[in-house]
């Protein structure tokens, strides 16, 4: 891999002084309550990322809200 990698960062969320964190950790009946909310677009606006999936905190989750945003915008379109 080392001839392959140039370089790289990382940073803890958790750490940051005006962050202190790097996703919502909701309970189920909140998921259940927010979600359709965050992911509706409001006018041409789309949100998408983990915050606005079935999957806050992981990849996935900003994949799928990408998805879902990027067709919704097709759609319409």
């Amino acid at each position: 891999m080392s001839e392959h990698f140039e370089g790289g960062t990382s940073w803890v969320w958790h750490d940051d002084p005006w962050q202190k964190g790097a996703y919502p950790v909701l309970r189920r009946d909140e998921m259940e309550r927010f979600l359709p909310h965050v992911a509706t677009p409001e006018g041409r606006i789309h949100i998408a990322g983990d915050a606005a999936s079935d999957y806050p905190g992981w990849m996935q989750g900003g994949l799928t809200a990408g998805l879902r945003a990027a067709q919704a915008i097709n759609d319409a379109g």
